[in-house]
């Protein structure tokens, strides 16, 4: 993963990891308390795609990072695309549902197909308003 990512950093401003479960919109840093420099503009982008999410099925996100969403946690997608390999807009994802009493980790079969068109809707907003690579 580390070389593909590699090959392709040059051109790609955009890196999305999926994860479950909880509802969240994750972005570095995860690993720190403090914010990369560019974080008004991750938000931003951020928050177009939880908007979207919404308008989706009206189910609700949070976006921010993992230190201030839920904890310190190191090994993100979204820190390693950002600090090594220059890939400015790096995201997870954390996919409904919100808690393991709604399924947690088992999505009932009734959440797949509301779920999907969820993050496609984040992806095309993500897509349409991320700054392009020069």
């Amino acid at each position: 993963m580390r070389d593909f990512l590699a090959s392709i950093a040059s051109t790609t401003n955009v890196a999305i990891s999926f994860h479950a479960y909880s509802q969240l919109w994750l972005m570095p840093w995860g690993c720190y308390t403090y914010k990369p420099a560019d974080y008004s503009e991750l938000l931003r982008v951020g928050n177009l795609a939880v908007d979207a999410i919404q308008g989706v099925n009206g189910l609700r996100f949070q976006a921010g990072t993992p230190p201030d969403l839920l904890y310190v946690a190191s090994g993100g997608e979204f820190d390693y695309t950002k600090a090594q390999q220059g890939i400015k807009y790096g995201y997870s994802p954390e996919l409904r549902p919100a808690t393991e009493l709604q399924g947690g980790f088992e999505l009932p079969p009734s959440n797949i197909y509301p779920s999907g068109a969820e993050i496609f809707a984040a992806i095309v907003a993500v897509a349409k308003n991320a700054q392009h690579k020069v």
